[in-house]
C-alpha cells in the first residue's frame, strides 16, 4: 500500500485523516491502457461533524471533481491525477491539509490504492475590524463630520482592517436605519480584492469596501450599522470588533432638507460695445454642472432672464474703471426692484483673455462673471461667496480667510466626485482659491451649508406680498459713499438684515426726517477696489409725507440727492402748469431692428427703468437720455427717476 501521509500525519490520523486509495501500478510499471478501470477511495476524517472538506481531484479528458467528505471515485481512466487538498475554516479554527497537493498514478486494478492526508487544527490570530466609515456627497472627513443632504445621492466608504498579512476577502453588511427602523433588507457588499488592508488608506477606492447610496435612502434620523464576515465564512480570534460602531448601535448621521438651489442667469449686454454674455435656456443647466457636484445641493432651478442692456463702460481685466463694480451693483438692484429671492447671477462678454472673470457679494444675492473657458468654474466659486466663503489662500493677491485651515489653500481632506466615483486627493485647491484643479473642502462645503440652512431659498415671492417701494441703492467706493437715483416700484420689501457705519436718511419738503435706514451693505469679493454695494427696497408705508430728499451718510462724508419738483405732488408749490411742461411727453420708444430705442430728458430725469410691460422684467438702468435695449416686446414701461420720486409712463414701442 502506498501513502502520501507523512510521519507527523501519521501520529495525527486519530484526530484528523484523510485516505485515498488508488488502483495499483502493473507488475512491470506500465500504464494499463483500458480504460475506466481505475479507482480512488477518499476517506476524510478529523473535521468537525458536519464540515464539509475541501479536496479537488483532476485527471485525464477533463475529469475533475470535488471530495467534500469519505467517498470512492470510481471507473476512471488510467493516467495521471493530481489532488489539490485546501484550508478548512470552522467556528473561527482554521484547518490545515497534509499535503496540500498530491500527484496520483491511477491504473487499472481491482485492488485500490490506499493513501493519507491529514488535515490538522491550528489557531489563527487574525483580526479584523473597522477602521472608519463614512458617507460622502462631496467631500468628508475620516470621522464622517460633514453633514449630508436630504435626496442627494452619497457614495458609502468602509474600511476593513486586518491585524496582519493576510490573503482574506470578507464580505461586509451594511444596514440602513431611519429613526431606528430599519430599511429594507441588508446589503451585502463584496470584498474589493483578495488581501484587507493592514491600516486605513483613502487614496484608492478599492482600499474600501463602497456602496453607491441612492438619494432616496438619505433622509433625516439616517443610521448606519456595518459588520464583517456576517456569515462567519473567515476564522478570526474574536468577533467581538467586527462591528461599526463596535457598540452594535447605528451610526446616528446629521441629514438636513436643504431648500433647492434657485438661480436666474442674466445675460448682461454692453452697450458701449455690444458685448452680450452668452447664456440661454440651452446651456443654463450645464453652467451650474460643477456647483451641483460640489456644494450642498440636491436639486435646483435655473431659468433666463431678458437680456439686460448696461450703459457702463467696457470692462477691463484689472477693473481700473470700476466697471465690474457697477455692473454688480446694477445685478443687485435687479434683483431687489424685480422682487425675487433667486440668486441672480449676470453672465458678460469680456474683450480680454487674461484678467477678472468673476465677482460677487460675499453673502449677497447677486454675481457677475464671463462666459469664458472655465466659466463652470467661475460660477462654482462666485457662488461661494453669495453663500458667505471668503477665499482660500492659494494663487490670492489680497484678503484670504483667517479661518481657513489648510494653509496651503488646498481642500484638506478626500473628495469624491459622486456621479463618477473619481477621488480627489487631499492636495487637490479648494474651489474658493485661484489654484485648480478644484473641488470642495470640508471647511467650505460645511460652510456653505450652514448658509443655506439658515438662509432657505425659494422661486419667488408671494406677490400679494408685494408693496409700494422706494429702491435706495449705490455704492462705497473708497470710503467715498455714491447714491444712485433712487425710483418707486412695486416690489417685496428688501431691508438690512442688521445695522452699520452707513444711513440713508429721507426727509420731506420741510426738510423734516421721514425714515432712516442703517447699514454696511455688501463687501465684494474677486474685483480690487470694487468696495461694498448696497440696494434695498423700503416700503413707502415708512415716509408719511412724499419723500423730497434723501442723504446718504457715512463715515468720509455724505451725498444727497433732491427730488424735482413737480414730482412731490399735491404737497409740491409747483403749479400745476409746470408740472405739466415738465411731464409732458417724457419718453419715446421706437423699433430697431430686435430691439427698441428710448430717449427721454435726461437733464430732468437722470435714470430711466426700462420695463417689459408684460412680464415686468427690467431691460436696462439707463441713463444719458437715449439707450437701445435688446427687446421684441411691443409695450414698455419706463419709470423716469429724478433722483428720488418717479414718473411712470407706458410707451408702445412704434415702428
Amino acid at each position: 500500500m502506498h501513502t502520501l501521509a507523512s510521519a507527523r500525519s501519521r501520529a495525527l490520523a486519530p484526530l484528523l485523516a484523510v485516505a485515498l486509495f488508488a488502483a495499483g501500478c502493473s507488475s512491470d510499471g506500465s500504464t494499463p491502457t483500458q480504460p475506466g478501470n481505475g479507482a480512488l477511495a477518499v476517506t476524510v476524517s478529523g473535521l468537525p461533524s458536519g464540515t464539509a472538506a475541501s479536496v479537488s481531484v483532476t485527471g485525464p479528458g477533463g475529469y475533475s471533481t470535488n471530495v467534500a467528505h469519505t467517498s470512492t471515485l470510481t471507473n476512471l481512466a488510467p493516467g495521471s491525477y493530481q489532488l489539490i487538498a485546501a484550508s478548512v475554516a470552522s467556528n473561527d479554527t482554521n484547518y490545515v491539509p497534509s499535503p496540500a497537493s498530491a500527484t496520483l498514478n491511477v491504473v487499472s486494478s481491482s485492488t485500490p490504492l490506499p493513501t493519507t492526508v491529514v488535515y490538522s487544527k491550528t489557531l489563527t490570530t487574525l483580526d479584523l475590524t473597522i477602521g472608519a466609515m463614512y458617507l460622502t456627497q462631496s467631500t468628508q472627513t475620516l470621522n464622517g463630520a460633514v453633514p449630508l443632504v436630504q435626496n442627494r445621492d452619497g457614495y458609502l466608504r468602509v474600511f476593513v482592517v486586518a491585524n496582519q498579512a493576510n490573503g482574506a476577502a470578507p464580505q461586509v453588511r451594511v444596514r440602513f436605519y431611519v429613526n431606528g427602523a430599519q430599511q429594507g433588507s441588508p446589503t451585502i457588499i463584496a470584498a474589493p480584492s483578495h488581501a484587507v488592508p493592514t491600516s486605513v488608506n483613502q487614496s484608492v477606492l478599492a482600499n474600501s469596501w463602497n456602496l453607491a447610496v441612492p438619494g432616496s435612502m438619505i433622509k433625516p434620523g439616517l443610521s448606519i450599522l456595518a459588520d464583517i464576515d456576517p456569515s462567519h465564512a473567515i476564522p478570526e480570534s474574536q468577533r467581538a470588533n467586527n462591528s461599526f460602531p463596535v457598540s452594535g448601535t447605528p451610526l446616528a448621521l446629521t441629514v438636513k432638507n436643504l431648500s433647492p438651489l434657485y438661480v436666474r442667469f442674466i445675460p448682461v449686454k454692453q452697450s458701449v460695445n455690444n458685448l452680450t454674455g452668452n447664456v440661454s435656456s440651452s446651456n443654463k443647466d450645464a453652467l451650474l454642472a460643477k456647483t451641483v457636484k460640489i456644494h450642498p445641493i440636491s436639486t435646483f432651478s435655473a431659468d433666463v432672464h431678458a437680456t439686460y442692456t448696461t450703459n457702463a463702460l467696457a470692462l477691463t481685466g484689472g477693473n481700473a474703471n470700476g466697471s465690474w463694480g457697477t455692473i454688480l451693483a446694477e445685478m443687485l438692484a435687479l434683483r431687489v426692484a424685480e422682487g425675487s429671492p433667486r440668486n441672480y447671477f449676470g453672465i458678460v462678454k469680456t474683450s480680454y483673455t487674461s484678467g477678472i472673470a468673476g465677482i460677487s457679494y460675499i453673502g449677497g444675492g447677486a454675481s457677475l462673471g464671463y462666459d469664458g473657458s472655465n466659466e463652470v468654474e467661475i460660477i462654482s466659486h462666485e457662488l461661494g461667496h453669495a453663500w458667505g466663503r471668503l477665499h482660500a489662500p492659494c494663487g490670492i493677491n489680497g484678503t484670504t480667510d483667517p479661518n481657513y485651515p489648510y494653509a496651503s489653500g488646498n481642500i484638506g481632506v478626500y473628495g469624491l466626485d459622486v456621479a463618477t466615483s473619481t477621488l480627489y486627493p487631499p492636495a487637490s485647491a479648494e474651489v474658493m482659491s485661484y489654484c485648480h484643479p478644484q473641488w470642495i473642502s470640508d471647511y467650505t462645503y460645511t460652510g456653505v451649508y450652514n448658509w443655506r440652512v439658515g438662509h432657505p431659498s425659494a422661486p419667488d415671492f408671494v406677490h400679494a406680498d408685494f408693496q409700494p417701494c422706494i429702491i435706495v441703492w449705490g455704492r462705497i467706493v473708497d470710503g467715498r459713499v455714491e447714491l444712485e437715483p433712487s425710483f418707486q416700484m412695486l416690489t417685496h420689501p428688501s431691508l438690512p438684515e442688521k445695522s452699520g457705519a452707513y444711513a440713508v436718511r429721507a426727509l420731506d419738503a420741510s426738510g423734516a426726517p421721514l425714515f432712516a435706514l442703517s447699514f454696511d451693505g455688501d463687501s465684494i469679493a474677486d474685483a480690487p477696489g470694487a468696495g461694498r454695494s448696497f440696494a434695498y427696497a423700503i416700503p413707502l408705508s415708512r415716509a408719511t409725507k412724499p419723500i423730497a430728499s434723501l442723504v446718504l451718510a457715512g463715515p468720509r462724508g455724505n451725498v444727497r440727492r433732491d427730488a424735482a419738483i413737480s414730482t412731490l405732488g399735491a404737497a409740491s408749490s409747483a403749479t400745476a402748469g409746470q408740472r405739466a411742461l415738465a411731464d409732458a411727453h417724457p419718453a419715446l420708444a421706437r423699433r430697431v431692428g430686435n430691439g427698441a430705442s428710448i430717449t427721454w430728458n435726461a437733464q430732468r430725469y437722470p435714470l430711466a427703468v426700462v420695463r417689459d410691460a408684460k412680464t415686468g422684467e427690467i431691460l436696462s438702468f439707463a441713463r444719458g437720455g437715449a439707450a437701445m435695449v435688446e427687446t421684441r416686446a411691443s409695450d414698455l414701461e419706463l419709470t423716469l427717476s429724478d433722483g428720488v420720486a418717479s414718473t411712470v409712463m407706458q410707451s408702445h414701442v412704434a415702428p
